[in-house]
């Protein structure tokens, strides 16, 4: 027998979502030669009508996993943005140059719905008035019990147990996908005809789900390519204090899989050189 059914159920109070913004900003030029150059931004945004997704019962008629769109949420950003720059050394045949610039943001969910605080975002995230958007929610990871091997977690209440119960005892964590702190160092160095620049780039204070741990550390997939963990790192007899638990215990998703994803990266460097306009002017031009 055949049928059709929605996978998602529209909104007709569905509306748009608008942004109130408050902008301060700095301009400072040091020195005649302005040498040193400083900009400022900070910034405040409250965002309106926020579109978030509701998680539907599958006795909905949409099915399981359907979604209806809102836009009832309200969310705050607020942060300052700068670049500073100077030449260190200004000569006509030699000139250095560093800047740095960065970008700070606070965020922070001020409403969810007139019926509810929170809502699962995605399987990993949680949107939560007075947590970030981005938020992680799992049960946390406690270890592994060197008696017996069994994987060990937190409940809510902050006591362990071997049950897995990520519905249940999932917490928000102190981890979020988006950085706080984002920035880069350049710099360019000139000696007659020629440049070598540089550019650093940095993110901070950012968190990622490792999905490729939580596949290659799991026994379900055992016959794929796995980590070398899983050969030297496992709980094998009694006393073992090991880092992933006894072999034939599921593998589950905790908040050991949240890590930094912080970083400092070479973004470019690049060697130019400036051909001098007498080499290419024509005899007699």
């Amino acid at each position: 027998m055949q049928a059709i059914r929605p996978t998602n159920i529209g909104n007709p109070d569905f509306d748009w979502e608008y942004v109130d913004e408050l902008n301060v900003g700095l301009d400072l030029s040091l020195f005649k030669t302005q040498r040193v150059k400083l900009v400022a931004d900070w910034y405040n945004k409250i965002t309106r009508n926020m579109f978030i997704d509701l998680p539907l019962s599958a006795f909905s008629g949409a099915g399981s996993g359907g979604t209806a769109p809102l836009s009832s949420a309200r969310m705050g950003n607020k942060g300052i943005e700068w670049s500073l720059s100077g030449d260190v050394i200004q000569k006509e045949n030699f000139n250095w140059n560093i800047g740095v610039n960065g970008a700070y943001n606070q965020n922070k969910i001020l409403r969810v719905s007139d019926v509810t605080d929170e809502l699962p975002d995605g399987d990993t995230r949680i949107i939560k008035v007075g947590l970030p958007y981005g938020t992680y929610y799992a049960q946390r990871w406690a270890g592994v019990d060197p008696a017996n091997g069994d994987a060990l977690y937190y409940n809510r209440d902050g006591a362990v147990t071997n049950v897995y119960s990520a519905e249940a005892e999932a917490i928000p964590l102190s981890a979020n996908m988006f950085p706080k702190l984002t920035g880069g160092i350049a710099t360019a160095v000139r000696w007659k005809n020629i440049t070598l620049n540089a550019l650093l780039a940095f993110v901070s204070d950012v968190q990622r789900w490792n999905n490729i741990d939580f596949y290659n550390e799991n026994q379900a997939y055992m016959t794929s390519n796995q980590s070398k963990r899983m050969l030297y790192d496992r709980w094998k007899k009694p006393g073992d204090n090991a880092m992933l638990q006894r072999i034939d215990v599921p593998r589950n998703f905790t908040s050991k899989d949240i890590q930094d994803a912080s970083f400092m990266r070479l973004r470019n460097l690049q060697l130019n050189y400036s051909v001098p306009t007498a080499l290419l002017s024509q005899p007699g031009s």
